[in-house]
């Protein structure tokens, strides 16, 4: 015998209404009365009906979160910050893998928009807004986050490393350094190019030539940023600065396994996205990047945009921080 909503008015004390209002978050309810809900629903194991409260409500309580590598702790990390946030409001979290192809995200923008999510957040791997316009309908709940799309018409969420890559360049050159090396991202990544530019126009500022045989680019392929390193070693570089968490961990561990010391024979600046990163690059210089901070930001920004469709855009930029070794 399944078990209905009244069912759970009953167990909770309360009308079926505030049960409604509980489930589908359209209506203030004290935290009181929505815990005896919440848990009648889960001693009786309740399950709303989706298709019903979908034809009431005209939505699917489902958010799309598009992300460029799944296997980038980053990513991952930010993925689990926005469920966490979103359930509080009664939705699921749908998790799209661009594998950071164009193609691939057009494909997941057509179906997420099709009826599936009532938002979507998204880091896009697009070089131009216009490579992915035609795939959001007008009005459609979009939130670009981390990557930024120059006329891009929709809520974005962005972390700038600016001013902590200009304190980590000018602390290397303090402490003598005059050949730094460096290892950026995909170049049509707007952080790629943001963090390249003020790495260059620190180097400048402190009278050092941009030498670009010392600037390298990898990506997310663990072989290609090994690589990048050894360029960087034949030319003697005595520091290295990596401009991503998932390249600072790669570039760790090609130092360490050709037994360079980290902190003793070389400087590395590295990004660090979460706590486990500590292991690994706890003789290193870090640029700090606030993830949950962020996460929850990205979070907020698509619950606003869907219950405000037509609300002002919102352009929120958070920042990291450069943190000095302390070994």
């Amino acid at each position: 015998m399944s078990v209905k909503i009244s069912d759970v008015a009953k167990r909770a004390g309360v009308s079926t209404a505030t049960v409604s209002h509980v489930i589908n978050n359209t209506r203030f309810v004290s935290d009181e009365t929505k815990l005896r809900v919440q848990d009648a629903i889960q001693a009786l194991g309740y399950t709303p009906n989706a298709s019903a409260r979908m034809l009431k409500t005209g939505r699917t309580s489902l958010i799309g979160l598009i992300i460029p590598d799944l296997s980038n702790q980053f990513f991952s990390t930010i993925g689990q910050q926005v469920e966490d946030r979103i359930r509080k409001n009664g939705n699921c979290l749908i998790i799209a893998n661009t594998k950071e192809t164009c193609g691939i995200e057009q494909e997941h923008l057509k179906m997420l928009t099709s009826g599936i999510a009532d938002g979507i957040a998204l880091a896009s791997t697009a070089q131009q807004y216009s490579d992915i316009r035609d795939y959001i309908p007008d009005r459609f709940p979009c939130v670009f986050f981390d990557r930024y799309l120059k006329n891009c018409a929709h809520d974005s969420v962005t972390i700038s490393s600016a001013q902590a890559m200009r304190d980590a360049t000018n602390a290397l050159i303090k402490r003598g350094h005059t050949k730094i090396g460096y290892v950026a991202g995909l170049s049509n990544i707007s952080t790629t190019n943001e963090r390249l530019s003020e790495f260059c126009g620190t180097l400048e500022q402190n009278g050092l030539p941009v030498r670009q045989e010392l600037i390298q680019h990898g990506d997310s392929i663990s072989v290609r940023t090994c690589a990048a390193i050894d360029r960087l070693l034949e030319q003697d570089c005595t520091a290295i600065v990596t401009s991503n968490s998932l390249m600072s961990v790669q570039a760790s561990y090609r130092l360490s396994s050709l037994g360079i010391g980290i902190g003793r024979d070389i400087d590395l600046l590295a990004y660090k996205d979460y706590e486990f990163y500590n292991t690994f690059l706890s003789h290193c210089d870090l640029i700090v990047q606030p993830v949950i901070e962020f996460g929850n930001f990205i979070a907020d920004t698509i619950l606003e945009r869907i219950e405000s469709p037509d609300a002002p855009l919102k352009e929120r930029v958070l920042t990291s921080y450069f943190q000095p070794k302390t070994i």
